[in-house]
């Protein structure tokens, strides 16, 4: 017995919860994919999604504001025009 004793929890540490892997880049995927679905149907928040999305440090995921923030500045401009031509 060499050794000091230590609590079972140290000896055993509990399994990780959930998503194996990285979760970091697991939940930065699912925020480009709501950033790109949100500049399709609803423009205002979709370019709030993506000026969050460029402000990330990860270069992986931040690449992709500029694009959420183009597609949604296009929808929001064919919503404007499209209720300009009909008079709604």
């Amino acid at each position: 017995m060499s050794e000091t004793y230590r609590p079972y929890y140290e000896r055993h540490p509990p399994p990780a919860l959930g998503i194996p892997g990285d979760s970091e880049e697991a939940s930065n995927g699912v925020l480009i994919s709501v950033g790109y679905l949100t500049a399709l149907f609803i423009p205002i928040v979709g370019f709030v999604l993506g000026v969050v999305i460029a402000t990330r440090p990860s270069r992986r995921t931040s690449k992709h504001g500029v694009p959420v923030i183009v597609v949604s500045s296009v929808a929001l401009v064919i919503v404007f025009v499209s209720l300009i031509v009909t008079g709604s």
